[in-house]
Parts: C-alpha cells; structure tokens; sequence
C-alpha cells in the first residue's frame, strides 16, 4: 500500500532506515532496514515484544535519534542532511512521552504555553493558545493549577496539549497512557480519539497493549524481535468514532488474538 502513496499525501516516510548503537560491549542493532510510509490524517500504533526497537523507531521518525542508513522524510523533505538535524522539518513534529514531563514550579497554562515562549510568540498569543488547547483536552479550568494538583490522566492531556500548541502536523507518543490505570486508560483512549478526530494531526502510537492498539489504529505495526523489522501490518476496519463497546465484537476480539499469537510466534 505505502509504496504506492503519492508524495504529497505522505506524512512520514522511512526508506531502508537502519539504527545500530554502539556500546562498551559492542555493536547492537536495534532497527533492521525498515521502508514503510504514513499517510497525513493516518493514526498509526506501532506494536511488538519489549526491545524490539518501537520506541527506536519513534525517535528515528521524531529526529531524536540520527539514522545509521537510510533517510526519514517528513512532509516531503529530508529530516537530516548528513549529522545535522533540519529544525524547519522538525517543526512539523510534536512528542508525547510516558512521562508527562511537566515543569513542577509552572501552571498547568505556563507549561502548555512553553513552546510557544521559546518561540518567541506574545503572551497574550500563549494565553490564548493555551486556553484553547486546556479546552481541546478537557482541563478547562485547570490553567492555573500546578502538576501536583492533577491526577495522571490530566498532566497528560496537559502534555497533549503542550505538543499541540506550536500546531505540528505530526504527533508522536510513546506510550502515553502506559503508567494510566485501566479505567482512566479507557478514557484517555477516547479522548485522544476525540483530539485526533478534532484536530486532522497525523498521530504515531506506541503502546504495548493490543487492545489499545486494535481501538485507536487506522493501521497496526508489528514489529519483530531485535533488531526489528515490520512483520506484519494490519488495517483496522472499524468505522469513527469508536466506542469502547467496539472490544466486544468478535472482529474485534479476533484481530486482537491474531496479534496476540503473533507477538507470542
């Protein structure tokens, strides 16, 4: 499917990508050469076994990490050109991790707006954005509360909401909901689907759990032990948006324990 996208449709591209890492006990090869494509507008979630290079991969696309061989495109151009990083093309990127990472001694409203200040853009530009995008993620009225007031769940709205304020095309979350218990999970995978819908970004997942990945993906990544490379990738035919109802069908529970054995051959 991918090879055939035309190149203005593409969001991300990854062409013979490698990534080995050197370390005191020598070479590891944590990324076989992968070639794969994302269309704009696509939520991808990227699955496979601890170390198989997801995470890897997620920060090759994110220019956090420099590729051994091979070269990453965002929107059509080139992320690095020889070691160097092309902010321009950067730019396009927005990064969630596990970890919201929010400034303890900021307000909620200061570390939404945190980029935008790094920018340079006037505070009355940041104030506005941020209570914008507090709504979008559903803090509204918590702008002015420090981290520690907020439950798990809502420092990573906050967190969303940070990497959307600079308005990137692209969102990149590793494990965002990982350390979430189930029923707030839940309910930040509906809300997620709620900002992907709202906002056209184009979104990369990595997660662990096959039931996340089955709900939100428009297309699974299955990725093999190290180093890894893409076994399998799965279109997922269920219409937006989901409900969490959606686990019970049998396509849906069939799709997950087709997954399952994967990851377990």
């Amino acid at each position: 499917m991918c090879s055939d996208v035309v190149q203005t449709s593409t969001a991300i591209s990854l062409s013979a990508v490698e990534k080995a890492f050197v370390t005191p006990q020598g070479v590891v090869h944590a990324l076989a050469r992968t070639d794969f494509n994302v269309v704009k507008g696509e939520f991808v979630v990227l699955l496979g076994p601890s170390g198989c290079g997801k995470t890897t991969l997620l920060r090759l696309m994110a220019g956090l990490e420099r590729p051994s061989q091979g070269q990453v495109g965002i929107n059509g151009r080139g992320l690095w050109i020889g070691a160097k990083r092309v902010d321009e093309t950067a730019a396009d990127l927005g990064m969630v991790f596990q970890d919201a990472n929010l400034f303890p001694w900021f307000t909620i409203e200061e570390n939404v707006s945190l980029p935008l200040k790094l920018r340079g853009f006037p505070k009355s530009e940041r104030l506005r954005r941020a209570q914008q995008l507090c709504q979008l993620v559903g803090i509204s009225g918590f702008e002015q509360r420090l981290p520690r007031e907020l439950s798990g769940g809502m420092r990573q709205r906050a967190s969303i909401a940070r990497a959307l304020s600079y308005e990137p095309s692209i969102l990149l979350m590793d494990e965002p909901f990982g350390a979430l218990d189930a029923m707030t999970r839940d309910a930040m995978n509906l809300e997620l689907q709620r900002i992907w819908l709202a906002t056209q970004k184009t979104v990369v997942l990595v997660t662990h759990s096959i039931q996340e990945a089955v709900f939100l993906a428009d297309r699974v990544v299955l990725l093999t032990r190290r180093p890894g490379r893409i076994d399998e990738v799965i279109d997922v035919p269920f219409e937006r948006p989901r409900a969490l109802s959606v686990q019970d069908e049998p396509r849906f529970l069939n799709l997950v324990s087709h997954l399952r054995s994967r990851l377990d051959h």
